[in-house]
């Protein structure tokens, strides 16, 4: 049998660039060289025009095609292949503006809910906060687990409606069941015969929003992988690029 073509498939925020900030000079030019000879897709849970802020034009040139919103939105060479929209459950919206109005946290910033192609991404602190401001509630997140204990309850209250993750440092993603990163592996397996994807991301974790694309791995099992990388120096040191 002939040997299989590894496919990498890489989360955005905290994998590639610092969470919602531009990639580095050194990271982009580091990983382009290291793309020449390898072949790549992006995922990501944010859309279009934030990935385009954040990754430089070349390598998302580079890439094989990008997954944004969670995998509901698919393009190659800026070309949209499919786009699946979320029907959000009755009830749902108020919940999460109950959330917001309860949650002790005291700083709000605006755009708190953002609707996205096939998902929803609902912030406390708010999606125009300043990176300063996104500090600050991440440093809170980290020690109360604020997003965790969102994302458990509405996992319960709207159970087999909507699956709710953690995702980047202030948010969290509400897409129907099975609209998750999961969904792209189903994409690739048809795209490609005969190889072996490898995915790297900075929240496989239960909670995380890369957790449902490393269980669909985990289920189909070798030779495809994934890896927890804990930061883009982390990922470069991942795919053998190190600075």
């Amino acid at each position: 049998m002939p040997d299989r073509q590894r496919i990498w498939v890489f989360d955005v925020d905290g994998t590639l660039t610092p969470h919602r900030q531009a990639m580095t000079p050194k990271f982009a030019d580091k990983f382009s060289q290291w793309a020449e000879d390898n072949v790549f897709y992006l995922c990501t849970g944010s859309d279009a025009e934030k990935i385009e802020e954040q990754v430089d034009r070349f390598i998302l040139d580079a890439a094989a095609g990008i997954f944004t919103c969670m995998g509901n939105v698919f393009t190659v060479n800026g070309e949209e292949i499919y786009r699946r929209e979320f029907d959000p459950p009755e009830g749902l919206e108020k919940w999460l503006k109950k959330a917001l109005k309860t949650s002790p946290y005291s700083v709000r910033t605006g755009n708190h809910l953002e609707r996205r192609v096939g998902m929803w991404n609902f912030s406390i602190v708010g999606r125009n906060a300043t990176l300063e401001q996104r500090n600050g509630y991440h440093k809170y997140d980290s020690m109360f687990r604020e997003r965790e204990w969102i994302a458990s309850i509405i996992n319960v209250d709207f159970a087999g409606k909507v699956v709710a993750s953690v995702g980047g440092q202030i948010s969290i993603d509400i897409c129907q069941p099975g609209a998750d990163k999961s969904q792209i592996m189903n994409e690739l397996l048809a795209r490609h015969a005969d190889i072996s994807v490898h995915f790297v991301g900075d929240a496989i974790r239960p909670d995380g929003n890369d957790w449902g694309l490393a269980e669909r791995i985990r289920e189909i099992g070798q030779p495809h992988e994934f890896t927890l990388t804990k930061s883009p120096n982390h990922t470069l040191r991942i795919i053998g690029a190190a600075l």
